[in-house]
């Protein structure tokens, strides 16, 4: 029996496990820049199934948002059930290992759909960052709210890809953080498989909010509001 803990990475890297989606996303430039083309991006979700919930390039985006939202919780609530189990005492090493896959499977869903959020909403503009695009749209026409929002969950969906660097100290430096950013321990870079430990993605606020922030960005632009 041992203690619940992983290693904190000490560089940037990629987030654990790639999946076919981030493998587009590197071909597609520098650091994902621009993340990847459409095609790519419907290619990976006309195959990708989260809890038995087959995703299909067809759906709409908020099916998409909901879909990876219910798998989310899912994988949120069997973290809850083990750590409530064990009553406080150490987990034993199946009990780390099932935590440690549920953590990382919420991780993947979270860059995931909001890459596909990304690349669905890129239409609305010509090449280029779109993130940081939708923000400057949103601010413009008064959503000053919606545009914080959306830019903290840019930051985090940064991390989860990347580990530390300027997003994760910009998320370190907010005065009212929006979920819990976890400050990196020196030790050896984060093992193979293992979740990045910079943002809290098992507090349920955090995919809940990720997912009504992509909503609410895509009623405003496909509504034709910027």
């Amino acid at each position: 029996m041992r203690l619940l803990t992983w290693p904190q990475p000490k560089l940037a890297g990629e987030s654990p496990g790639p999946s076919s989606l981030a493998k587009a996303e590197r071909r597609a430039g520098p650091a994902g820049r621009f993340g990847p083309t459409l095609s790519d991006v419907l290619a990976y979700w006309g195959s990708k199934s989260y809890q038995g919930r087959t995703m299909t390039s067809s759906q709409t985006l908020p099916e998409l948002v909901n879909a990876a939202q219910t798998a989310a919780k899912a994988s949120q609530d069997r973290i809850s059930a083990i750590l409530e189990h064990a009553q406080g005492q150490p987990l034993s090493d199946a009990q780390i290992k099932e935590v440690t896959s549920e953590t990382v499977a919420i991780e993947l869903a979270a860059v995931d759909i909001f890459t596909v959020f990304e690349a669905r909403m890129q239409r609305h503009f010509k090449r280029g960052p779109l993130s940081r695009k939708v923000e400057a749209r949103l601010s413009a026409a008064g959503h000053a709210d919606l545009a914080h929002r959306l830019h903290q969950y840019y930051l985090a969906i940064n991390v989860l890809k990347h580990g530390t660097g300027a997003s994760h100290r910009e998320l370190l430096s907010a005065k009212k953080p929006m979920f819990a950013v976890i400050q990196a321990a020196e030790g050896p870079a984060r093992a193979e498989g293992a979740p990045s430990g910079l943002i809290d993605v098992m507090s349920p606020r955090f995919f809940d909010g990720l997912a009504e922030t992509i909503l609410e960005a895509f009623q405003f632009l496909e509504n034709g509001q910027g």
